[in-house]
């Protein structure tokens, strides 16, 4: 079984943000695919990554033109969309 994860943001400190699991449609895990989750955390069969050496952040300056493009090509009856 595949699945994603994305993290949310918070004021609170970094280690409570929310961890939301995703299965490989994009839709929240259903009962039966959390219970999997539950089951491997259960067992620790996963392995544990400090919350300092995990992610990574990757600084990309073009997505404000690009946003801007694609605004004034909706605008004028044009389809922009980012690539």
């Amino acid at each position: 079984m595949r699945w994603h994860y994305f993290l949310t943001a918070s004021h609170n400190p970094r280690q409570w943000n929310a961890l939301k699991l995703l299965n490989e449609h994009g839709e929240f895990l259903n009962k039966e695919e959390g219970n999997e989750v539950l089951r491997i955390a259960e067992a620790e069969a996963f392995e544990f990554a400090d919350i300092d050496h995990i992610g990574s952040y990757r600084e990309d300056n073009t997505y404000n033109q690009k946003h801007i493009d694609s605004v004034l090509a909706f605008e004028t009856g044009r389809r922009g969309c980012y690539p």
